[in-house]
């Protein structure tokens, strides 16, 4: 789809903008991870890009024992001592989380792809088997951007998910790493804010007029409790918004780029 310039009415004169009909590709390492950037995916969404979402794992490991699935809480507790337990309560939390992710992305028709490595068991870097495997996926949908984790967040599927999209970065642009799609150059990669070590943002995103959609987002996520998240995730998009033209953003850490403005409407 092709969506020509765009006049907008812009103070004394008009501001000419083109909207990009961008491919995205999520990286998430659990089921409810993309919520970290679901008001920039639900905008790129309104200007007609294309979505991906990969969940590196199913979640199997957490449900948040309240509201409808209080009853969770003692089989919780007992497979902590039991290993029959944990596998039979890995596989129903599997089966929820999935389906509640589904229904996310059918929100901005997304393709939904599992990997279904283990919960807390994302592979590392060194893992040259699965850095082909995700290195052949990005060439396969050949995105304009890649969002993920940052590689020094403290949880250790954040950390090795994003450790393997850097390198999968990297090597999909490299014609002499063969895998079964030839090579692809992807402009952007973009790290979304989380907790970690070293993480400054360079790029500021409007979303103030999607961000009452983190709501909707969370509605969905049942099984884990987020109402309190979501209205976190909108204070931290007010609270980044500090100094910027913006009421609310999400911000980035993007690499791939040179010479962009500090603040946008669209990726550079």
């Amino acid at each position: 789809m092709y969506f020509p310039n765009v006049l907008i009415n812009y103070g004394k004169g008009y501001l000419e903008i083109m909207k990009r009909n961008e491919n995205i590709l999520v990286f998430a390492a659990h089921p409810d991870d993309e919520g970290s950037v679901w008001a920039t995916l639900y905008k790129y969404f309104e200007y007609g890009a294309t979505i991906s979402i990969v969940w590196m794992t199913n979640g199997d490991k957490t449900v948040a024992p309240v509201g409808k699935f209080v009853h969770f809480l003692i089989p919780l507790i007992k497979s902590l001592y039991s290993k029959r337990i944990r596998k039979e309560l890995s596989t129903i939390i599997a089966s929820i989380r999935k389906k509640e992710a589904i229904k996310v992305a059918k929100i901005i028709k997304a393709k939904s792809i599992f990997l279904r490595f283990e919960d807390s068991k994302v592979p590392t870097i060194n893992n040259k088997d699965v850095v082909l495997k995700i290195t052949n996926l990005i060439r396969k949908i050949k995105p304009t951007v890649i969002l993920t984790h940052w590689f020094r967040e403290m949880h250790p599927d954040h950390k090795n998910t994003s450790a393997i999209i850097l390198k999968s970065f990297f090597l999909s642009n490299n014609s002499n790493y063969k895998t079964k799609y030839l090579s692809h150059k992807v402009r952007i990669l973009g790290f979304w804010d989380e907790r970690g070590r070293g993480y400054k943002p360079n790029f500021y995103l409007n979303v103030t007029n999607q961000i009452d959609r983190i709501k909707e987002w969370g509605k969905f996520y049942k099984s884990q409790a987020f109402r309190i998240v979501g209205r976190f995730a909108k204070f931290k998009a007010r609270k980044n918004s500090k100094n910027t033209p913006y009421n609310y953003v999400e911000t980035f850490k993007i690499i791939g780029v040179n010479n962009f403005k500090k603040f946008g409407e669209l990726f550079p």
